[in-house]
């Protein structure tokens, strides 16, 4: 019997875990507080923002991503998050920097300079940028907060315990406050969490890589769904079947974290563009490793 608890904490009660908001493949969210939901927007929207008083700050710590149509599938409105922007906090007086994201570590900026050029970064007021591979960290001082982006089209956001944010956070990612009611209401305000020219919130992407030609939300009931034949959803299964196996790879993780979400949405990225599936499986193995199991096996190569 395990004295550790699902946050790693020894004789603890599970209630310490760091809240992680994640945004992933064709986008699925999970807010800090543990909402699950979809959204097929096509525009470049507040994931998170510092709203300490009531209202985000034009200078604070804030995440923005960039959601692009998956043209290969002209039938239904499925985007994918292709881009990233933070706003990073320098100083108390309202100074800031601006570290935008892609898919190519080559287009990374940071404040419009190339990004590789200054890794590892560190500054005075507590930010770290660190690269791996494909997968870029942001620690950012201020918020109590790190940023993943994997690559492709995952970004998670993580809260320290002693994060300000904590029930002062808005956006797609909820408030953190701790409770699902709120978090309903709040994420479905998709339009109000637009950032473009057209709206309060100044999109923190000076570059036009991948931007949207047009801003839209899908309104047609169904039209999201792009497992369209039989063979598609076949397909998807085999593929994310790790996510369902008791005796599988992930097996020994299944009773510390619940992989019924992560399945679902593996499915739906499968069939709408298989590249784009792994991120589920990424993202269930990280939390794994969160928990503290290092018993799985990983079905994702270095």
């Amino acid at each position: 019997t395990s004295v550790v608890d699902a946050c790693g904490v020894c004789f603890g009660d599970g209630s310490s875990c760091s809240p992680t908001c994640m945004a992933y493949g064709d986008p699925h969210y999970k807010t800090f507080d543990g909402l699950w939901y979809d959204f097929q927007g096509q525009c470049e929207y507040v994931l998170v923002s510092d709203c300490r008083g009531g209202n985000r700050s034009a200078h604070g710590f804030e995440v923005q991503v960039r959601n692009t149509l998956r043209p290969a599938l002209p039938a239904a409105q499925v985007t994918a998050t292709e881009a990233v922007a933070i706003r990073l906090p320098t100083n108390a007086s309202g100074g800031y920097m601006v570290l935008e994201l892609y898919r190519s570590t080559l287009q990374h900026r940071l404040d419009g300079a190339a990004l590789m050029g200054l890794i590892p970064f560190m500054d005075s007021y507590g930010n770290v940028i660190t690269v791996d591979g494909s997968r870029v960290t942001a620690k950012v001082g201020a918020a109590g907060a790190a940023v993943m982006w994997d690559g492709f089209s995952a970004v998670s956001i993580t809260l320290e315990a002693w994060s300000p944010l904590h029930n002062h956070s808005c956006g797609l990612c909820g408030n953190a406050n701790g409770s699902l009611d709120t978090d309903v209401s709040e994420t479905a305000m998709h339009d109000h969490w637009i950032a473009n020219p057209n709206t309060s919130i100044a999109s923190l992407f000076p570059t036009d890589i991948s931007r949207p030609q047009t801003c839209v939300e899908s309104t047609v009931p169904g039209s999201t769904d792009p497992c369209v034949t039989s063979s598609q959803r076949v397909a998807a299964h085999l593929f994310c079947m790790v996510l369902q196996v008791t005796t599988g790879p992930y097996g020994s993780c299944f009773d510390t974290v619940d992989p019924s979400a992560l399945y679902e949405s593996c499915v739906f990225d499968h069939c709408a563009d298989p590249s784009l599936a792994c991120a589920s499986l990424k993202l269930y193995e990280s939390q794994c490793l969160m928990r503290g199991d290092l018993e799985f096996t990983s079905v994702v190569d270095a």
